[in-house]
């Protein structure tokens, strides 16, 4: 895999793969969650390596790896205290190209933040489009009347999805409504097995803190070059 200028080799792969599956023997299969995981996490640190040194922000110092600390020990600290630096400039970054890349439809945006409320008939659900028609705010409405009581208590949240994960764990119906939308903006009733629903993208003012981490990482992946050798399959968020 190669992020930037970074490179994850072929040897260097099998080292904390194999660490990571049993230990540290030597394995000559590894389960796919395994591999994902440990490119995935190479990639994740590159990416948030680059936005640090592009935000002038100081990357921190890793001890190098020693009898006393593996290198599957040592990419784990690196990991952790890059991430850890990364959470903690968010305040300070300029967030323009990132709202940029957000205010997309998530097919352009690669990110999916949805909101839904669920009703019964599609009499209810033009109902709802009424009520946010005559100013009554989305997350209200979704506290009151979703059949959906988990999201509706969060406003009709249902958390920021990467575009891979949104059309691979939602269901069809809502899917292909909810990409055609920009941010802000609710669809007419969706009808689906579950009843009626009315989807809104969250804007990004009004993304939590963690949200708007993952609208960022997502975006850099899109900004800095980040391939994987064809031979072992592909990546993206």
């Amino acid at each position: 895999a190669r992020v930037g200028e970074a490179e994850l080799t072929q040897s260097e792969f099998a080292e904390r793969a194999n660490a990571e599956f049993d230990g540290g023997a030597t394995s000559a299969r590894l389960d796919g969650e395994t591999a994902r995981g440990v490119v995935s996490q190479f990639i994740t640190l590159e990416l948030v390596r680059a936005d640090l040194i592009d935000n002038g922000e100081t990357v921190p110092d890793v001890p190098p790896a020693s009898d006393e600390l593996t290198t599957p020990d040592r990419d784990e600290a690196e990991f952790d205290a890059l991430a850890q630096a990364w959470v903690q400039a968010q305040p300070q970054f300029d967030d323009t190209r990132v709202r940029a890349n957000y205010d997309q439809q998530p097919s352009d945006s690669k990110i999916a933040c949805t909101q839904h409320i669920l009703v019964e008939t599609d009499a209810d659900a033009r109902d709802v489009l009424t009520r946010l028609e005559l100013g009554e705010q989305f997350g209200d409405i979704a506290a009151e009347v979703s059949v959906d009581t988990q999201s509706g208590q969060a406003g009709g949240a249902l958390g920021c999805l990467t575009i891979t994960d949104f059309r691979t764990q939602l269901i069809p119906e809502f899917v292909e409504a909810a990409e055609s939308l920009t941010p802000g903006v609710v669809t007419p009733p969706t009808k689906s097995e579950f009843g009626y629903h009315v989807i809104r993208l969250s804007p990004f003012d009004e993304l939590s803190d963690q949200d708007r981490l993952v609208a960022r990482l997502v975006a850099l992946s899109t900004w800095i070059d980040v391939t994987t050798d064809p031979r072992f399959g592909t990546w993206s968020f």
